[in-house]
């Protein structure tokens, strides 16, 4: 449903978070948790003209996976994460790179690296995935949560090449994260 804005939808609200769609709706998520987004249209007149049109879009206003796992709330940045993970889905390497800047920004939000980094477990692209994991789980400037989220990531992301090359996608791990931990010497202990 598209409207003209109210006022109500914009005063004595503080903006936190906001997620451009290149070219034609920008997402708001306000400090009261209420969000919407401007969607950009061209406006066709009876005498032929196109005139710039700004409306507001209620169904445009959920975010992308990737935009809430910007957004910090971690139980939400899981849940996005979780969705970015599929089997042999095709996997855009727009979006891998996007998670390794996010896993590797240190100045970002913690609960934001960290669904990054469990989503960079599940999902690789020209082997952009596994560098950048062992570098963080090495960095002892790191937060523990962090390297061990990293740890975890690339104990999974082991197992998923395991499984893939085995042709055994989804069955169980048939090595223990311990097991895979110790075979890992370039880790610290």
């Amino acid at each position: 449903m598209e409207r003209d804005a109210r006022p109500e939808d914009f005063i004595g609200k503080t903006i936190v978070w906001v997620d451009i769609e290149p070219g034609s709706i920008w997402r708001l998520g306000f400090g009261d948790g209420s969000r919407l987004a401007i969607e950009a249209e061209l406006f066709h007149t009876s005498a032929g003209d196109d005139i710039p049109v700004l409306q507001i879009c209620e169904e445009c206003a959920t975010l992308s996976d990737i935009s809430v796992i910007r957004s910090g709330d971690l139980i939400e940045a899981m849940e996005a994460a979780k969705r970015i993970i599929v089997y042999d889905a095709p996997v855009d390497p727009k979006l891998i790179l996007e998670l390794v800047e996010m896993a590797q920004n240190k100045t970002g939000q913690l609960s934001s690296r960290q669904a990054s980094i469990y989503a960079l477990g599940w999902v690789d692209r020209d082997g952009m995935t596994e560098p950048t994991l062992r570098l963080i789980a090495r960095d002892a400037d790191e937060p523990v949560e962090i390297r061990e989220h990293a740890e975890e990531a690339l104990y999974n992301f082991s197992q998923v090449r395991r499984q893939k090359r085995a042709g055994r996608i989804g069955r169980y791990a048939d090595q223990s994260f311990d097991e895979w931990r110790a075979s890992q010497k370039d880790l610290p202990a």
